[in-house]
């Protein structure tokens, strides 16, 4: 009998909180991404078609480096609306604009604070890689 009551404690004991764990971590998969792998699959949903991982130009400038030249604060302004850094005559911002023929258009996906964060971290992580 005590082995048996032995046993179940030991199982709910570790059983338990790794069914815990997995609900949680289930959950959080659930309600968005949430990891740099998560940002490149939106950054090739959303962006590659314009911009390069590299410094080559396509119709945007090359991303390249773009964590070291920009804030995070910065990139995550641009991201969500460029039509609004450039309201706000952001002279980075009127410098990109002067260099190409079309302004990066504001993505809806963008509008969430966590996809961006998203790609941001993918673009660190970048640029960590190809230093």
């Amino acid at each position: 009998m005590e082995m048996i009551l032995y046993s179940k404690i030991i199982a709910r004991s570790v059983l338990l909180p790794a069914a815990v764990v997995l609900c949680v971590t289930t959950a959080a998969r659930a309600e968005g991404p949430s990891s740099a792998e998560d940002g490149r699959q939106l950054y090739n949903k959303h962006c590659k078609q314009c911009h390069k991982l590299t410094e080559q130009l396509l119709v945007g400038p090359g991303l390249a480096g773009i964590t070291k030249r920009r804030t995070e604060e910065w990139m995550d302004k641009w991201i969500a609306s460029p039509k609004a850094v450039m309201a706000s005559k952001d002279p980075v911002a009127e410098e990109l604009r002067s260099g190409f023929k079309t302004l990066m258009p504001t993505l809806p996906a963008m509008a969430d604070s966590q996809s961006r964060k998203l790609i941001i971290d993918f673009l660190k992580e970048n640029d960590a890689e190809n230093k």
